[in-house]
């Protein structure tokens, strides 16, 4: 292919026909220019291809997560009630009805910090989420992954900090325990009906409900969104 042009251009310059050897050589340069183009573009194809795979890929290991999100969630929102139910009766000073032997665990446990997947901070670090041309769908992932999380987990820290901090003391201060371990059932009521941990039973009583209302808007919006992930998934094979 190249001797052919070379030889069509000898030929023009030997018979004196230099403007249309220009015009040629001009041509020629742009046939060069198109086919680097078309190389290129090519070339871009072949990345985006890439891309999108790698794409598809990250945002099916989002959807495990969420669903490991939602069962978390799922899980919270059916232990909740029981430690709600108790603090309130703790509150409310009926003890008969109550195992004090529960006491120590119910009224100082606290949740541990959420441990969320990281695909989400995969995919934008490498660009993906820039490739996700659902608008409403990106919205929601950032919503969810950027503030939702971070503030359940805030929310978390927070009542585990001050737990930490105040609940743990106040209560080895005032509780009491046989030879067996065991919380001494008499003591405990008498210190509860004192009102010497009123203020911490009440404390984790607005925490718990807090906390049960938070798991449940968060497992609501995941299960929301990954359905719309896993159809968006869908729409991309």
């Amino acid at each position: 292919m190249i001797k052919f042009f070379r030889k069509i251009r000898q030929n023009l310059l030997s018979e004196g026909k230099t403007g249309k050897y220009i015009k040629y050589a001009i041509g020629e340069i742009l046939l060069v220019v198109i086919g680097i183009l078309i190389a290129l573009q090519i070339n871009n194809w072949n990345d985006q291809r890439i891309s999108k795979k790698e794409v598809i890929t990250q945002l099916k290991i989002l959807s495990i997560e969420l669903k490991d999100d939602i069962n978390l969630f799922e899980s919270q929102i059916k232990s909740y009630p029981e430690r709600v139910d108790y603090l309130q009766k703790l509150s409310q000073g009926e003890f008969e009805e109550l195992d004090l032997s529960l006491f120590f665990e119910i009224v100082v446990w606290n949740d541990t910090p959420i441990l969320f997947g990281d695909s989400y901070a995969n995919l934008k670090t490498n660009g993906g989420i820039d490739l996700i041309d659902d608008k409403d769908l990106k919205n929601k992932l950032g919503f969810y992954n950027d503030r939702a999380r971070l503030t359940t987990n805030e929310l978390i820290d927070y009542g585990r900090s001050t737990a930490l901090e105040n609940v743990d003391m106040t209560v080895l201060s005032y509780m009491e325990y046989d030879n067996n371990n065991e919380l001494v059932k008499e003591n405990t009521i008498r210190v509860i009906k004192e009102k010497k941990l009123n203020n911490i039973i009440n404390y984790q009583l607005m925490t718990k409900k807090t906390q049960l209302n938070i798991y449940t808007d968060m497992n609501e919006f995941a299960q929301k969104l990954k359905e719309q992930l896993d159809e968006y998934i869908q729409t991309l094979e």
